[in-house]
């Protein structure tokens, strides 16, 4: 009897050390499988971080590798179409009003802007002395495009500039009164400020243009505080 007792007492169920010990490994696999999610989430974010810097760092790599200036051509002098006059007199000074057209030609897989051109015209045979100007701004230039822009220009002849009349003379020879009709010459400079991305690039193009005279009579002329155009002529023709 004896023996049976202490078999019993050595085989007495205890619930509450038996669910302590099932407790447990569930409480820590819980923990395990919150910080493995949040890891998860940090290393998706981070990778996905990654990915975008460098398809950005490779975009900029290829447009820096494979970018090329765009090309600028020259078609030709055409007569304003916005209301401003060809020829006019302002006071003493002849005022010629005219665009210069350019194409640009754009190869890149991105756009460009020109944030400004700012161009000065001068007589040939005044070539120290500006008489033109023009400006235009905010132009856009679509990717691999070819663009045509009419940068409009005011040529103004001031005589006071020009003691011994050269380009009045110039003029009315190539106008038709003492010669055969010719075409006008002029000189220009440009200065270009083109933004591609956040750099500037700002090129300056130098080349002349020719345009018919747009002075129908100039016979006819007759310029304030000098008189008419013969009678210029002719009295420097006495002093000359």
């Amino acid at each position: 009897m004896v023996w049976f007792r202490k078999r019993r007492d050595s085989q007495e169920f205890h619930p509450a050390d038996d669910m302590e010990v099932q407790e447990k490994p569930r409480s820590r696999r819980g923990c395990c499988s919150r910080r493995c999610c949040c890891c998860s989430c940090c290393c998706c974010v981070i990778l996905t971080v990654i990915i975008i810097l460098i398809v950005i760092a490779v975009v900029l790599l290829a447009f820096f590798l494979t970018a090329r200036a765009p090309k600028v051509d020259m078609l030709g002098v055409e007569m304003p179409t916005d209301g401003r006059q060809a020829f006019s007199l302002d006071g003493s000074n002849l005022v010629f009003n005219f665009n210069l057209r350019f194409n640009v030609e754009n190869p890149n897989f991105l756009g460009a802007d020109i944030e400004e051109l700012d161009g000065t015209g001068y007589w040939p045979s005044l070539p120290d002395v500006p008489m033109g100007s023009g400006n235009l701004k905010n132009i856009h230039i679509a990717k691999r495009s070819n663009t045509t822009i009419d940068f409009p220009v005011t040529l103004r002849y001031d005589p006071a500039k020009d003691p011994k009349l050269v380009v009045l003379t110039e003029l009315v020879r190539k106008c038709g009164l003492t010669g055969k009709r010719e075409p006008l010459k002029i000189n220009y400079k440009v200065d270009v400020h083109v933004k591609v991305l956040a750099i500037t690039v700002s090129p300056t193009i130098e080349d002349s243009a020719t345009f018919d005279c747009p002075i129908s009579d100039i016979s006819s002329l007759n310029i304030p505080g000098l008189g008419s155009v013969t009678d210029i002529l002719g009295g420097l023709s006495k002093i000359f």
